[in-house]
């Protein structure tokens, strides 16, 4: 309490108008105000007769009361579709693979809980991918065609942190083809960051980003019934590039473990439906010749890894990382980022050995 209300200036300034409640009211309440609780109430109920409705699967987890594993079954129950696409796949290690018009079609037009006008368009690319107009969530929601009273910030946080880490990996590369050499953890990145922020990252630095793009999720909860929301990442790259992200955790169901599901491209706005945020999206001057020339890079680079360009694949592995790495590493190859976050990764004894396995590689 004492710490929430030491950030309540901070929060007062906050772009959201919403933001400030969550951290001054319980989550019961401020889901109350947004008007959302009642969905976790519908999947709570759903989950726990041996079902789940899509259109609650998104704020199930947000509700401690409603939506924690004692409640609402454990995590990943109510994960929309895949049971489904994995059981008409006849392999156990094959990769059922639709459209992005195919999933959102399966999954229904409310399957977020939200309007179609607050809910970012997972049809649709984002208009340019510069890392400035990413920085804040302000400029999310302006680049995404949401409006600042959409709670959808609080179901993004994974993606976005993934796509900081895409950031990252991109003024790593930067910085190694501005030396001629390798750039270091301990490099420093301001210089760089600099240069992307007044440029675009679907230029320079998108251009040197391998293909696939291979990201590690460590210690997945929630992520695992809102996995449609991590195609999110893919509005936000350039076209044309491929990404392959593993979801790793003990709490990735067994039926899950070592399955994947492969996603189509997402296409230029807008997607055609009515009152949709992508109709909405705010293009950065000069955004088209980038995605003309990030689309160029991403044709050559999927040339060049046999593989149809753009498309996003999640695969779900069951275990600590450090337990399951080599096996992940042996059939997919190395990441190139990994991602934790998790509040509690510098207090829980249980990180270690994974912390230790990650400095060691």
């Amino acid at each position: 309490m004492a710490a929430a209300k030491a950030r309540s200036p901070e929060l007062a300034g906050h772009p959201l108008p919403w933001a400030s409640a969550t951290h001054m009211q319980l989550p019961c309440a401020w889901l109350h105000q947004l008007s959302v609780h009642s969905i976790t109430h519908t999947a709570s109920s759903s989950s726990s007769s041996g079902g789940s409705t899509s259109s609650a699967t998104s704020w199930l987890r947000e509700c401690p009361k409603h939506g924690g594993p004692a409640a609402a079954g454990a995590w990943g129950a109510a994960a929309p579709l895949l049971r489904e696409l994995w059981s008409g796949s006849g392999l156990a290690d094959e990769v059922p693979a639709l459209t992005r018009e195919a999933l959102v079609a399966a999954l229904g037009p409310d399957w977020i809980g939200l309007p179609p006008a607050q809910a970012p368009c997972l049809l649709s690319s984002a208009p340019s991918c510069a890392a400035a107009e990413l920085a804040s969530w302000a400029g999310y929601y302006r680049l995404r065609g949401l409006p600042l009273e959409s709670p959808a910030a609080l179901l993004l946080d994974a993606v976005l942190t993934l796509h900081a880490a895409v950031v990252r990996v991109q003024q790593q590369l930067l910085l190694a083809a501005r030396h001629g050499e390798q750039a270091t953890a301990h490099a420093d990145l301001p210089a760089a960051a600099a240069a992307m922020a007044g440029g675009r990252a679907g230029q320079a630095a998108a251009a040197a980003l391998p293909q696939p793009l291979v990201l590690h999720l460590l210690g997945p909860r929630r992520e695992l019934d809102a996995w449609p929301l991590l195609l999110e990442l893919g509005c936000l790259l350039p076209p044309g590039q491929r990404i392959e992200l593993h979801l790793v955790g003990p709490e990735v169901p067994p039926w899950a473990h070592g399955r994947g599901l492969r996603v189509g491209p997402p296409a230029a706005p807008p997607c055609g439906r009515q009152g949709c945020s992508c109709g909405r999206q705010a293009a950065a001057p000069g955004s088209e010749a980038v995605e003309q020339q990030a689309a160029r890079v991403g044709s050559a680079g999927s040339e060049h890894a046999g593989g149809p360009a753009g498309w996003q694949t999640l695969f779900f592995w069951r275990g600590a990382w450090h337990e399951v790495a080599a096996e992940v590493e042996a059939k997919h190859g190395a990441p190139h980022a990994v991602v934790a976050p998790n509040a509690g990764l510098a207090a829980f004894m249980e990180w270690i050995p994974t912390g230790t396995w990650l400095l060691l590689q």
